[in-house]
């Protein structure tokens, strides 16, 4: 089974109106294997220990261990993936990509500096052992994605899930998030929110149901994924970065209809489809296109609203509500876009997004490139939650 085929009741989802789409990953609090409504599986330690015995996938392939963000909300690390001597499970978990043998146990691993996951076709012992995540026979089997995982084996980058193959011919693991067809071990790994086991129990990044902005453009891709141009992002914001690739990023400010959500204040419309700690999606205003989001033309915006262009370089057009009192909104004042704020930052606050005069470091909250102070930074997903960090490993 190809892992880009989408399962009937998620394309039944698409066809209906977005209020339905609050089934981008189960809870956490469920039995050995969880299954979403829309086929996403987040396996527990129990289904991992299951999947061992059985010879299928790696060690179970969800983990989390720091996916999840701390007290503050923000994940521990802004590399999306684990330093040495970190517990692993599976080798893209790693920087290194190598989650090796701790001890006699093959099933107690950590990253190591190497050697790297071994390409289809390597000996192994387990899936963790390979980049395919999969084990068969004792050798690494191919990846059931459309696409060539990290570390495996390519002759240009059209063959990478990332876009990237390296001068040692090995596809590179890209920065942030994991893009569609890579390995994860539970969904906040990926661009998409979605990680799904495939049947030999190893978990691929799979796109959202194709889902239709308030400008009347469809779109399947998330900050953070791989894309051709703008309208390919529900972001409407396609950016080349500095390893080549070019992925979606955040506009700034609010985030519209079809981008994924943890809260309601994340949204341009003020209502996002999570349940308990997991995504969602940014759903459309009950009334009107909201102020900040994206548009086609004024009919797409509320009353007294207009469809306003955005600040180059982007080319998105948004919703933008009739000008107040102050020729701009000062710091600590509620916001939807930057270029409402006299400061040009719009960044998440305790309850909501707030004007801002200064920039923020690596690991904090952002809304937008421009809101990240380190050179060769900028707002990218990391476990699920968009921070400002490295955007190239």
């Amino acid at each position: 089974m190809r892992l880009s085929s989408v399962p009937l009741l998620a394309i039944l989802l698409a066809a209906c109106a977005p209020a339905s789409l609050d089934v981008l990953d189960p809870g956490k609090d469920a039995s050995a294997t969880d299954v979403g409504t829309d086929g996403t599986v987040e396996a527990t330690p129990d289904a991992i220990e299951e999947s061992e015995d059985s010879g299928g996938g790696s060690e179970g392939n969800v983990d989390g261990e720091d996916a999840e963000p701390d007290a503050s909300g923000l994940p521990a690390t802004t590399t999306g993936c684990r330093p040495e001597s970190s517990p692993c499970t599976f080798a893209s978990q790693c920087c290194s990509l190598a989650c090796a043998p701790e001890g006699s146990d093959p099933r107690t691993r950590t990253c190591a500096a190497g050697p790297a996951c071994g390409a289809v076709g390597s000996p192994c012992v387990t899936g963790a052992d390979c980049c395919s995540d999969l084990c068969v026979e004792d050798r690494c089997g191919p990846s059931s994605a459309p696409c060539r995982p990290a570390g495996d084996t390519c002759a240009g980058n059209p063959d990478c899930c990332g876009q990237v193959c390296g001068a040692s011919h090995a596809c590179t693991l890209l920065a942030g998030c994991r893009v569609q067809g890579e390995v994860c071990g539970s969904s906040d790994d990926c661009c998409s929110g979605v990680c799904q086991l495939d049947p030999q129990s190893v978990g691929h990044c799979v796109p959202l149901p194709g889902c239709m902005g308030n400008d009347h453009k469809n779109c399947t891709r998330e900050v953070g994924e791989i894309c051709g141009g703008n309208d390919d992002c529900c972001s409407r914001n396609c950016v080349q970065r500095s390893d080549g690739t070019k992925r979606c990023a955040s506009g700034g400010g609010c985030r519209f209809e079809c981008e994924t959500c943890r809260t309601a204040e994340d949204c341009c419309s003020g209502t996002c489809s999570a349940q308990g700690d997991g995504a969602g999606v940014c759903l459309p205003s009950p009334t009107c296109g909201a102020t900040g989001d994206a548009c086609g033309g004024n009919p797409d915006c509320c009353a007294g609203s207009t469809c306003t262009p955005s600040p180059p370089p982007a080319t998105v057009h948004r919703c933008a509500g009739p000008p107040g009192d102050a020729a701009c909104a000062l710091d600590d004042t509620p916001c939807s876009v930057p270029t409402t704020c006299c400061g040009g930052h719009c960044l998440p606050a305790a309850s909501a997004l707030e004007c801002a005069s200064s920039c923020v470091a690596d690991g904090a909250a952002c809304t937008s490139d421009g809101d990240c102070c380190v050179a060769g930074s900028g707002c990218t997903v990391v476990y699920g939650v968009r921070i400002c960090a490295p955007l190239a490993p």
